[in-house]
């Protein structure tokens, strides 16, 4: 009879050393669960990025504008052909001004 439950034994150990498909699946789906959470956590932490960045854009323009009413009395003016836009025009105020003797080097423009 000592055999006999040897046997079962020994039987149950090499039945229970694999996985079964079944848990293979489960750890399967939960791993692409996490990794979507992972996907849209990292998508929306690059939307916040991208939406400081732009707002802190629009603050430097409109810093820029005030400080070009400041320093001329007037506001900055628009397009008239005759210079650059108003754009370029605010760049020495934007602390830009490497980037604005650059283009202002390379303009064919006539002022």
């Amino acid at each position: 009879m000592t055999n006999l439950g040897v046997i079962e034994a020994k039987s149950s150990r090499t039945r229970r050393a694999g996985f079964t498909l079944i848990e293979l699946l489960v750890t399967l789906f939960i791993l692409g669960l996490l990794v979507a959470l992972l996907l849209q956590a990292i998508q929306s932490a690059r939307e916040a990025g991208r939406r400081i960045q732009s707002v802190n854009h629009l603050r430097q323009l409109g810093l820029a504008v005030a400080n070009y009413q400041s320093v001329s009395g007037v506001n900055p003016p628009v397009n008239t052909f005759k210079s650059f836009s108003i754009h370029v025009e605010l760049l020495s105020l934007m602390e830009r001004h490497i980037f604005m003797h650059h283009l202002i080097s390379i303009s064919t423009f006539q002022v």
